[in-house]
């Protein structure tokens, strides 16, 4: 019986704890921000003081000067410095206090004051009346801080609403007019969020589906999935297929390619100096042979005598082809940048002689 009436007194300690605790912060908070305004004030009230001083320098260093001279000087502006009117002498009670009780014994007071005797009490009271009547003066209001019913101008930019509230089509209404105000609350319907079903995922543990928790969890578990891609069926017909890999490697022609190959100018001025040539090695299938060797390549002018056609010869090993060759894509080829040795071309078109010699 004794252990019970113990803890039942200790629970009952620790409620009455934890509301002392609550009222003591509550208390101190209040306490903090009556300070703070203090502090406000006399700051104001401090800045007042230095402008009046330094008015007073500035007529004392003049006075100091000339003595004699009748133009008055900068005195200080006294109207800066605000009479505290009776009203305004009462100390702001604390906000937690209960001030719709006048009494001395039913006025609550701080938990932070503890018991007060008499002497301390009359002690207080003539700190605190001493302290209330040098309360600086409150700043003055600001200007900026305009009140809400502000004439708005009738003439409005294009596009926007009228001065009764009333507004274009595709336009909405001007917040400062007053017809704004007048709107029924009914027709403002907020929009509305719709929620989407839950879908189930599989988990990292067992593959067991779980629902996600959150909305962004839902979104980022659901993947689109283009629908003309879900099946073979479906897929467009026009898609390039893949090359079948070349098997056969024999080399049976060279084929230039005809949009690569051109001619070649190496100066600024309007002769060629050159070609630029393509050569595809190719087996029986039409296939290219990704495959190096020597080469060697000869071109002639088809307008000049045959003693004299030969515009120039290019030789290259195993490993120079081997470089220059490009086995995929579509500029598949060996890329060969011939520049004359001989003479210049007559004709329009040139002739190109090419011999893929294999060691075997």
């Amino acid at each position: 019986m004794l252990l019970a009436l113990s803890v039942l007194a200790a629970a009952q300690t620790g409620c009455r704890g934890r509301a002392y605790n609550d009222v003591y912060l509550e208390n101190m908070a209040a306490e903090m921000r009556d300070l703070e305004d203090q502090l406000y004030e006399f700051d104001y009230e401090y800045q007042l003081l230095e402008q009046e001083n330094n008015a007073l320098a500035a007529e004392l260093a003049r006075l100091r000067t000339d003595p004699q001279s009748q133009t008055p000087g900068m005195l200080p502006n006294s109207s800066l410095r605000r009479t505290i009117p009776e009203s305004e002498r009462a100390f702001n009670p604390n906000p937690l206090d209960d001030t719709g009780n006048d009494s001395g014994e039913g006025e609550r007071r701080s938990i932070l004051e503890g018991r007060r005797t008499p002497e301390q009490s009359s002690l207080e009271q003539g700190t605190q009346r001493e302290r209330t009547e040098a309360v600086p003066p409150r700043l003055p209001p600001n200007p900026m801080r305009a009140a809400p019913n502000i004439e708005v101008p009738e003439s409005l930019p294009p596009g926007g609403g009228t001065s009764e509230g009333t507004t274009s089509e595709g336009t909405l209404p001007n917040p400062n007019n007053a017809g704004f105000h007048d709107l029924p609350l009914e027709s403002l319907i907020p929009p509305m969020i719709e929620f989407d079903e839950p879908t189930m995922t599989l988990s990292d543990h067992g593959g067991v589906p779980s629902v996600p928790e959150n909305s962004l969890e839902l979104n980022l578990s659901r993947i689109a999935v283009p629908t003309q891609l879900t099946s073979s069926a479906s897929a467009p017909e026009d898609l390039p297929q893949p090359e079948p890999a070349v098997t056969d490697l024999r080399v049976v022609e060279m084929v230039i390619h005809p949009t690569l190959s051109r001619a070649l100018n190496l100066d600024d001025r309007n002769d060629d100096d050159g070609v630029y040539v393509v050569l595809i090695p190719k087996n029986e299938r039409g296939q290219m042979v990704p495959v190096a060797a020597e080469l060697s390549v000869v071109v002639l002018d088809p307008a000049r005598d045959p003693k004299e056609a030969r515009l120039g010869r290019w030789d290259y090993s195993e490993e120079q082809v081997r470089e220059l060759l490009q086995p995929m894509g579509n500029r598949q080829g060996i890329h060969l940048t011939l520049r004359f040795s001989g003479p210049k071309p007559l004709a329009d078109q040139v002739i190109v002689f090419a011999r893929y010699k294999f060691t075997d």
